[in-house]
């Protein structure tokens, strides 16, 4: 971490960049980014279709795949640079060892939230970073996918309120006028 000194707590939530020790099967958005110059596309066409695809295919917990959901994902999704940033994410290579040694040696306070059943990042790399990341809390929630925020917010949002309220008190320093 480039300036430790300006985080006081690090979140990951079903986080991405770790040694990828399951690798998850390929879904629709994967398969389409994966294509040459087609995944180009993706940064200016995004269909709805693709949209409900992606949030079917990343939830466990019955009925938080809605219409209102879908739309909202799709109007996030279409922001500027979230669809160039999807993409380049689909289309990372592996690069965990890259980062190992810098995870290691992280003493930020860090919460791990992962679904047990996630098809996009395996539990196991969520473990992985808890065994890299020093001193690391991992919550798992059962029958939840990619989204505990979304599919058990209640359970994820005390589980973060909790480690919030762990963290030392950062007295503000006083603005110079």
């Amino acid at each position: 971490m480039t300036y430790p000194q300006y985080v006081d707590g690090l979140i990951l939530s079903d986080a991405s960049g770790g040694p990828d020790i399951n690798p998850a099967p390929m879904t629709l958005s994967s398969v389409v980014a994966q294509i040459p110059v087609v995944n180009l596309l993706l940064d200016f066409i995004t269909p709805r279709a693709l949209v409900k695809s992606g949030l079917e295919d990343a939830t466990r917990v019955a009925g938080i795949v809605t219409d209102e959901k879908i739309e909202r994902y799709w109007h996030l999704l279409r922001r500027p640079g979230n669809r160039q940033a999807m993409r380049k994410r689909l289309t990372a290579p592996n690069n965990d060892a890259i980062f190992r040694s810098e995870l290691a040696q992280m003493h930020t306070p860090t919460l791990i939230l992962w679904g047990r059943e996630d098809q996009f990042v395996d539990l196991a790399d969520g473990l992985w970073f808890g065994k890299t990341i020093p001193n690391a809390q991992v919550a798992v929630y059962d029958g939840v996918g990619h989204l505990p925020m979304v599919e058990v917010p209640v359970l994820s949002a005390i589980d973060v309120r909790e480690f919030l309220q762990s963290l030392p008190s950062r007295v503000p320093e006083p603005h110079a006028n």
